[in-house]
């Protein structure tokens, strides 16, 4: 029993370190971006809309600087991304709200990862 309750622990504090990490960037219902944040997004929905059509993303991604098409998706793998597409896919009409259940899945996966680290250093 007493296993039981320290593995229901650790889960809700990893729940409420990501939700803690993850809320600040999207504060006022707004997501701050770096200077190469916008092809990652416009990448995110080259890859979810393909995926919404029942096709494989294709190398060439034609949103974005002017829509002359840039191999970005060929550039970075796809694949890592479902953690952000996945959710876009879910919720069409809320970006945003995509965009945030992808960064808190990745905040709350990252956190047990170093909890499940430091826990094997120190055994």
């Amino acid at each position: 029993m007493k296993k039981k309750m320290q593995f229901v622990g650790i889960i809700i504090v990893t729940i409420l370190l990501a939700f803690i990490s993850t809320y600040p960037a999207f504060f006022n219902h707004s997501f701050k971006l770096t200077w190469d944040g916008p092809i990652h997004l416009w990448r995110f929905e080259a890859i979810s809309d393909a995926l919404r059509n029942g096709k494989l993303p294709p190398i060439v991604n034609f949103m974005g600087y002017g829509n002359v098409g840039e191999a970005f998706n060929g550039i970075y793998p796809w694949l890592t991304s479902l953690i952000f597409v996945i959710p876009r896919i879910i919720f069409t009409n809320k970006p945003l709200l995509a965009l945030f259940v992808g960064f808190y899945l990745l905040n709350t996966l990252t956190i047990l990862n170093a909890y499940l680290l430091v826990r094997k250093l120190l055994d």
